[in-house]
């Protein structure tokens, strides 16, 4: 049988030719039966997980081409480019070239679970058959895959997801799941071979997952590249055995091209900006330049000329789950209300986002950021006892809860004279930056899963050097990947202390060259 798109064979035959196979392409196209809108469905395997699957394996429908594919994060699914390719040729970064959808958290495809999303951006890696596509909304109640960060070594027994083919099957309904052995790993795949005589990659399981259980976690190790196609429906071929495209060793670059949106990028233009409370209670946009300057000053809410005087306190994040930062803030009633970013600079709305009136007005600060891990921004604060609490986000600007996040020494926080969220050391979890009562800026890690740890100095060129410090705000603001803090020093002086991803900052540089300029401000973001 021919090889299907030999244009995208050659393409990929770097790749192939380090395994020894030519094994055929996964992508069923029109030509083999595949309807327009209808994705091609499963491996040759059982019906996965007797039926309950696994959510974040995802359908892909790629202008009538059916491949299959995984949710890494809330906002971007990952999968084989081929799924994607116009006349033999890797796909383009930008949007797709047909329109093009993902079904998500619907393991059987004859239900109405989990959610059907366009793809609206592609970000295609050169050395392999892989890319990465963005969802138009986030999806937040699907858990994403955990990427694994060592390859699949030889002997190792893998599970095998996808919606395309089986045994008896043209265009099955459900995800299906078969175990594989892995026989040997290459520099950007590895081969694999059916753990039984049933166990097979059909067409349609293009960029399916092959994961591998980490002490009681799925993690993702590859994507179905190639196969023999043994045992899948209509085919005669008696060898057996795929080819795998590796993810272990993309781990910094998916974190780099599969960005969430960035809290505080209140343009959409990728590099971080600073909100701000001016002396006239007006909220004021100041946008970074991705080298640490800022420039601007635009008014963000023309609703109410002076609206924002009487808050108390202002955090970012994308409350509302579309992909744009917003800013969330305590009212002079002490009431905590949603200001909707458009994505362009301005803030419209106010709804409220706790329903009992008055509830936070006793409170120090507030943060933003997905301290739970679960894909939606949250809101931390500092109570009127001094508590660091956790209000967890619903994806639609609607908080609950407020559990203790750090329990080392209740009312530990009560000293405190500003807080700013990030990852600064790094490792994938919401910390807590803070300027406790001598003025020393402290860190306090997250664990993802709401509580806070550690204390460690961030700064130790000068003991207490924060003392003076009217406010802070985190961002990525000179855009080398890692977490920093913009403050507002004693003189009114915006400056920029760059993280070293590891928990320390450095610098000291001005943000701002009129001296003074920031004086009157009453909190920044």
């Amino acid at each position: 049988m021919l090889l299907e798109h030999d244009a995208m064979e050659k393409a990929m035959s770097q790749t192939r030719s380090r395994t020894g196979l030519a094994v055929r392409l996964l992508v069923p196209t029109l030509a083999v039966g595949v309807l327009a809108g209808a994705p091609a469905h499963a491996v040759s395997g059982s019906e996965a997980a007797g039926g309950a699957g696994f959510g974040f394996v995802a359908a892909i429908d790629a202008g009538g081409r059916g491949c299959t594919g995984a949710l890494i994060n809330p906002w971007w699914v990952v999968t084989s480019a081929v799924c994607f390719s116009d006349n033999g040729q890797l796909p383009a970064a930008g949007a797709p070239s047909r329109p093009a959808t993902v079904t998500v958290g619907r393991p059987d495809l004859t239900t109405t679970t989990g959610h059907l999303v366009a793809v609206t951006t592609l970000v295609p890696r050169t050395d392999r058959n892989l890319v990465l596509a963005k969802l138009a909304t986030a999806v937040t109640d699907v858990a994403p895959v955990a990427l694994a960060t060592s390859p699949a070594a030889a002997g190792q027994t893998l599970t095998v997801v996808g919606y395309g083919r089986t045994a008896t099957e043209w265009v099955p309904d459900a995800q299906h799941s078969a175990q594989f052995t892995v026989d040997a790993t290459a520099t950007t795949t590895f081969t694999i071979t059916g753990a039984t005589p049933d166990a097979a990659i059909c067409k349609g399981d293009a960029g399916g997952p092959a994961l591998r259980d980490a002490g009681g976690r799925l993690e993702l190790v590859g994507l179905h590249h190639t196969a023999w196609q043994h045992g899948c429906y209509t085919e005669t071929e008696t060898r057996q055995g795929a080819v795998e495209t590796r993810t272990d060793d993309l781990a910094t670059w998916i974190a780099e091209n599969a960005a969430l949106p960035r809290d505080g990028d209140f343009n959409d233009d990728g590099k971080a900006d600073i909100a701000g409370i001016d002396g006239r209670g007006d909220m004021r946009l100041y946008t970074g330049n991705g080298a640490g300057l800022l420039s601007g000053g635009a008014l963000m809410w023309t609703a109410t000329p002076g609206g924002f005087g009487g808050f108390k306190a202002i955090a970012t994040g994308d409350f509302n789950s579309d992909g744009k930062a917003d800013i969330a803030g305590i009212d002079a009633n002490g009431d905590m209300r949603l200001y909707t970013g458009n994505g362009a600079g301005l803030l419209s709305g106010g709804a409220l986002m706790w329903a009992t009136r008055g509830s936070w007005g006793a409170f120090k600060a507030i943060v933003g950021g997905d301290f739970n891990g679960d894909g939606k921004a949250d809101i931390a604060g500092i109570d009127g006892k001094g508590d660091m609490r956790l209000y967890t986000g619903d994806g639609a600007g609607l908080l609950s809860g407020g559990a203790l996040m750090w329990t080392a020494v209740l009312g530990g926080w009560g000293a405190f004279k500003a807080i700013a969220p990030g990852d600064f050391n790094g490792d994938g979890k919401a910390d807590i930056a803070g300027i406790d009562g001598k003025g020393d800026m402290r860190l306090y890690t997250g664990n993802g899963a709401g509580l806070l740890s550690g204390g460690a100095l961030m700064w130790t060129a000068n003991p207490g050097g924060f003392g003076g410090f009217k406010a802070i705000a985190p961002g990525d603001f000179n855009g080398d990947g890692k977490a920093d803090i913009a403050g507002i020093d004693a003189n009114g002086d915006m400056r920029l202390y760059t993280g070293n991803g590891a928990g320390l900052l450095s610098g000291g540089a001005l943000m701002w060259a009129t001296r003074g300029s920031w004086i009157s401000f009453k909190a920044i973001v």
